[in-house]
């Protein structure tokens, strides 16, 4: 694989090759024949071109956690460190994890054979399980769940939903020319509900027993600074719900005609919502709603490399990447102003075999960049705009796509996995510092 630089679309003088310091068969696990092809890698013109060595010891939260499934074994959750350091491993996790903001816990939640909810909390230090809580009711049957954990990280909100099958019923049909046939017919009832654990008691602060929904009905939550709103999905439009942390039983509900879809929850307590018509609702904190007007044409889709991305480039604003349509944006969340909008340069297409579950967007706050991946296999790579302006900055080409991007938020150091399983890490100037091996192709961080 190769790794070089240009800014805008002018190509730098080419950078020298430097040994990556690992052996070949860790350095094309998982990669395809023709991308490793050579154990050297292009790195970024700079004064220096030695290798990067970071200082021993490192903020936790600069710690990237992957998540993804290795068959025949289930989920992992491998931590690489800012310096390129194997931080280790979780087995045995299921599907719905998340991280503390602080990135010292790990959550897990599952359903026992016995139909309870069971939240695991392990150590990021020691990857040992920390505490067990189990749920408050027993689901009638498999749930599927979702995971959000509150800003302080006292809080865990678990929503699911389950499908029950009704008593068959029995249909008698007949064919022309053919005998009379008794077939069953099941009828499918949908049931979600909602728990809340505490973590500073150990137990379940709150839960809404199952209740049944649509059949296709889709349900999230998450929690905002001072209280917890849940998205409902049907056929009938969409429900906003919101309570209070301590009760999740009493909700305020608020319906549209249209769908939504929540794509962020910023650490100031707003919700984004995408609508069909690709345009953002805000819910503020204490409920009121914003809605800003994207100004791009919904009929303008070359390709669907990757859902429209949502992500904070500053307490208030957000920036809004959407590579189907070429469209980049920043939003100010307080009033729904669009502040500065670009035409992306990605291409709109996506490598086959490519990750769709990799975070396509990342953001340095503190250096005030934006990373849109390229996920096409024509030229792959990772473009750099001002998180401002949105100027583009640089760019770095790589001969494969890469599939999943990642930012250290104290450091800076820029994790780039590659559509094939191993990490780069990177400096913040781009510098490349190692390859970690990973059996994990189609991950996603969290």
């Amino acid at each position: 694989m190769t790794l070089s630089r240009k800014i805008g679309r002018e190509p730098l003088a080419p950078a020298r090759a430097l040994s990556v310091g690992l052996s070949r068969r860790q350095v094309i696990r998982g990669v395809s024949g023709a991308a490793a092809t050579s154990l050297l890698v292009n790195v970024p013109t700079r004064e220096t071109q030695a290798r990067v060595t970071l200082p021993p010891g490192f903020a936790i939260e600069d710690t990237l956690w992957l998540v993804g499934a290795v068959p025949g074994e289930g989920y992992v959750a491998q931590a690489i460190g800012p310096d390129a350091s194997d931080a280790g491993a979780i087995r045995g996790i299921h599907h719905a994890v998340a991280r503390s903001v602080d990135g010292r816990s790990i959550f897990d939640v599952s359903a026992t054979a016995q139909g309870r909810t069971l939240l695991r909390v392990y150590s990021a230090d020691s990857r040992k399980i920390s505490s067990r809580i189990e749920g408050a009711f027993e689901w009638p049957a498999e749930p599927d769940l979702d995971i959000s954990v509150s800003a302080s990280g006292t809080s865990v909100l678990v929503t699911g939903i389950c499908y029950v099958g009704r008593s068959p019923k029995y249909v008698v049909k007949h064919a022309p020319g053919a005998p009379r046939q008794a077939i069953t017919s099941m009828t499918w009832q949908a049931l979600a509900a909602t728990e809340v654990f505490d973590m500073n008691t150990g137990r379940v602060g709150s839960f809404a027993d199952p209740a049944e929904v649509q059949l296709g009905a889709q349900i999230r939550g998450a929690h905002l600074s001072d209280e917890i709103i849940e998205l409902t999905n049907g056929h009938a439009g969409s429900r906003i719900s919101s309570s209070p942390a301590t009760s999740v039983a009493s909700r305020v509900s608020r319906t549209r005609s249209d769908d939504l879809q929540l794509v962020h929850v910023s650490p100031a307590g707003h919700a984004f919502f995408l609508t069909s018509g690709h345009d953002l609702m805000i819910r503020q904190p204490g409920g009121r709603m914003a809605e800003a007007r994207l100004p791009l044409d919904v009929r303008d889709v070359r390709a669907k490399p990757y859902p429209v991305s949502v992500v904070n480039t500053s307490a208030t604003t957000v920036a809004v990447v959407d590579a189907s349509r070429q469209f980049l944006a920043t939003v100010d969340a307080t009033t729904g102003g669009v502040s500065a909008v670009r035409r992306l340069s990605t291409a709109p297409v996506a490598a086959s075999g490519g990750n769709p579950v990799g975070a396509a967007v990342a953001v340095d706050r503190q250096r005030r960049r934006l990373y849109v991946l390229d996920k096409s296999g024509v030229s792959g790579g990772v473009w750099i705009h001002d998180a401002d302006t949105l100027e583009v900055l640089d760019r770095w080409y790589s001969s494969v796509p890469f599939g999943l991007v990642w930012v250290a938020p104290a450091s800076g150091v820029v994790f780039l996995q590659t559509a094939e399983g191993p990490v780069g890490v990177h400096d913040p100037g781009g510098a490349l510092i190692a390859f970690v091996p990973s059996e994990l192709g189609c991950a996603r961080a969290i």
